[in-house]
């Protein structure tokens, strides 16, 4: 499988480098306006070419994109790469909350020679149970997200001069996106997957005491209850979680086997 990897930050450093050696798949380019120095060398030694443009990404012949850059850029090259016919596989999830947004990409899956987008569960667990109860009526549900905060620092919806423990956010996760959209794509995929983002409620928690980023799922309905709570490794980026690289990794794996389990 040939891969161009869109951005080129802690998440897709991880996908490179884990994957880089396997034969299954090859890095044909990376896109990054912003590429670090030390990045270009490392790529060049890998004979992986520095795209400089949406065109390039085309030349290059990738079988899929992986979006690990941002909101914007997943806005302004998703539906220009699915248009062409190229899967993408995108992490920044929060764009699609945009309903203009998500309607565009819409119109434009329903062209037969369009590509196929793909969203990794990420931090989320139970997207499988969320899905199937889905089927019957649910509910609710719920995320409570608990991080340091220095994993919320810059944040428009944050103020980092509050001292301890604080409840920072308890809204929908379409709010909660808007006002942190580096920190809680696990909100956007949850109501996506679910009941939507106005019906999907999130309290986002700032605690000095807590090493990782903590996330509880609840979800009640027809079906039943379920509750599951992750505690995740943040990666280099404290924004974000390592296992949001990790399944990515396993959404790609996943794509080129034979065998698929889960729903």
């Amino acid at each position: 499988m040939n891969i161009v990897l869109l951005g080129y930050g802690a998440i897709a450093r991880i996908i490179h480098k884990t994957l880089s050696g396997k034969a299954e798949f090859k890095f044909v380019g990376v896109y990054d306006p912003y590429l670090r120095e030390e990045d270009a060398v490392y790529l060049q030694g890998l004979q992986c070419v520095r795209l400089a443009s949406l065109q390039d990404i085309l030349a290059a012949g990738p079988e899929v994109v992986v979006e690990a850059a941002n909101q914007t850029a997943a806005k302004e090259t998703v539906p220009f790469l699915l248009a062409a016919g190229i899967d993408v596989l995108s992490l920044s999830v929060g764009a699609y909350l945009d309903d203009l947004f998500r309607q565009k990409i819409a119109d434009i899956s329903r062209e037969p020679k369009s590509g196929r987008l793909y969203f990794p569960s990420g931090a989320l667990p139970g997207v499988d149970v969320l899905k199937a109860a889905c089927i019957k009526p649910v509910d609710s549900v719920e995320l409570i997200t608990r991080k340091p905060p220095g994993a919320l620092a810059g944040a428009p919806g944050f103020d980092a001069s509050l001292p301890g423990c604080n409840v920072v956010f308890s809204g929908s996760a379409r709010e909660a996106v808007r006002l942190f959209p580096a920190n809680v794509n696990i909100a956007a995929t949850l109501s996506l997957a679910g009941i939507g983002p106005d019906k999907t409620h999130v309290t986002i928690i700032a605690d000095p005491e807590v090493q990782m980023n903590v996330h509880q799922v609840i979800i009640r309905g027809e079906f039943g209850e379920f509750e599951a709570t992750i505690r995740c490794k943040p990666s280099e980026n404290p924004k974000t979680s390592m296992i949001a690289a990790l399944s990515a990794i396993a959404a790609l794996e996943n794509l080129v086997s034979q065998c698929r389990i889960g729903t």
